[in-house]
């Protein structure tokens, strides 16, 4: 679970972000969950994983913020008709 929701973000913003210092500019959108943001039972391994998400985009933000390039990370949230 961390090699593919966190591991994999930062491979990707190792590559992405080399990408756009060459172009200049760019944006990246993140995937996080609302897990990551509030924490959710009985799946702790999750949450972590998704929060290391949401920290490892906020760091690089704050790392090439003066450079005016945009990085975010969104939270889809699941609601279950009832």
């Amino acid at each position: 679970m961390i090699n593919v929701n966190l591991r994999s973000i930062w491979l990707c913003l190792k590559y992405e972000i080399e990408q756009m210092l060459k172009q200049g500019k760019g944006a990246i959108v993140n995937t996080s969950s609302a897990a990551g943001l509030v924490g959710a039972p009985s799946n702790p391994a999750y949450p972590a994983s998704k929060h290391g998400v949401v920290g490892i985009t906020k760091s690089t933000a704050l790392e090439f913020a003066e450079k005016a390039y945009e990085l975010t990370a969104s939270a889809p949230v699941l609601f279950e008709r009832v």
